[in-house]
């Protein structure tokens, strides 16, 4: 794929992620078990017999995009940046306890994907230090 493809797949990612977390605070619902202004409806109806919720479904498909190269590697880290940001501290533990649920696919992700640091790289920081460590002895960062 393109980078211009793979910045627009990026985008498109954020801009969901970023209508979810605002519905789910309208809605006044935890951030990751927000399903829809249907509640446990939207659930019985499309969601196949999975409780999880929708950001949840975001992260997963994020994930996958950024491992089989299809977004930008680095893209899950924006992602997962741009829902904390304005996520309150017990949707940021949910967000935090997907993230170790993930850990070993986030690094493998990580690495390859940072050349210098920059989008995402911080958070990846503060989640995974031996990973980043082990980049910047890789890449000679400070």
């Amino acid at each position: 794929m393109t980078a211009e493809l793979k910045t627009l797949v990026e985008h498109c990612l954020c801009r969901v992620a970023a209508q979810l977390a605002t519905a789910a605070a309208d809605a006044d619902r935890p951030l990751m078990a927000y399903v829809g202004a249907g509640g446990d409806k939207d659930k019985k109806r499309g969601g196949g017999g999975s409780s999880d919720g929708y950001v949840h479904r975001l992260l997963e498909l994020g994930l996958w995009l950024s491992y089989h190269s299809v977004a930008e590697p680095g893209m899950i880290f924006t992602l997962l940046e741009q829902l904390m940001e304005g996520a309150v501290l017990s949707d940021c533990q949910e967000i935090f306890s997907w993230v170790e649920g993930q850990k070993a696919t986030l690094t493998t992700v990580s690495l390859s994907s940072f050349q210098t640091p920059g989008r995402g790289f911080h958070l990846l920081r503060k989640i995974c230090p031996s990973t980043t460590a082990a980049f910047r002895k890789k890449n000679g960062v400070c």
